[in-house]
């Protein structure tokens, strides 16, 4: 279910869910309007607090006759309070598994990229401190 739809249905005003969510009203009004795609944080906090009717894939256009990307099935051990708790909530696992191996990956990367550029930032940062900006003298405040 799309966002939007989930609010209007259950009139559920903007700056309330908003407060839920952590985030301003003006963000529930792009992410519904479909202008901005949720952090993954703010996502896991969609899908709990909508208690699932809404879901990542619902931002995404994917529905289920959508095809997708191949996937595994993947097993693995949690704490059963957990897992007890999530399905009261209406936590999409996979979609939260998904989600939270994205942030993983994209930390990876970026510690990755700044592994291998250290030098050449090193460098700029050096240059910098050397030379300042080359608009340092024509700022006018």
């Amino acid at each position: 279910m799309k966002l939007q739809s989930y609010l209007e249905t259950r009139a559920y005003p903007a700056r309330e869910f908003g407060r839920r969510l952590g985030v301003s009203p003006a963000a529930v009004a792009r992410y519904a309007a479909g202008k901005r795609i949720p952090t993954p944080d703010v996502m896991r906090r969609i899908v709990v607090e909508t208690e699932g009717a809404v879901t990542p894939n619902d931002f995404y256009d994917l529905s289920p006759g959508t095809p997708e990307r191949p996937r595994t099935v993947v097993t693995f051990e949690i704490d059963e309070t957990l897992l007890e708790e999530a399905e009261r909530f209406g936590t999409d696992l996979t979609a939260l598994a998904e989600a939270a191996l994205v942030d993983a990956l994209r930390a990876a990367k970026l510690s990755q990229w700044r592994e291998r550029n250290a030098e050449a930032i090193r460098e700029a940062n050096q240059e910098l401190a050397e030379n300042g900006l080359w608009s340092d003298g024509l700022r006018l405040f």
